[in-house]
């Protein structure tokens, strides 16, 4: 992936999985290339919640749960 390109636009997906594959590559093939300080984590959530201001100064909040291999939405007081 380009250094530096964090929340630069992106002008498609396979734009991006082509980065991917010539970064995994790279890191395959110089495995020193990884700082052996980096770490990655997996974050699997219960739930997630979307907040959004409405244009009569009010709030929607939005609650999204995981359960049983699916998610649900519902509505929740602000």
């Amino acid at each position: 992936m380009p250094h530096g390109a964090q929340s630069q636009p992106l002008g498609s997906r396979q734009e991006y999985w082509d980065a991917y594959a010539q970064s995994l590559a790279e890191v395959e093939a110089d495995p020193d290339l990884v700082a052996p300080h980096w770490a990655a984590y997996a974050i699997r959530p219960e739930w997630v919640e979307f907040w959004q201001a409405t244009t009569d100064r009010g709030q929607v909040r939005l609650r999204y749960t995981a359960a049983d291999g699916a998610w649900t939405s519902g509505l929740r007081w602000p």
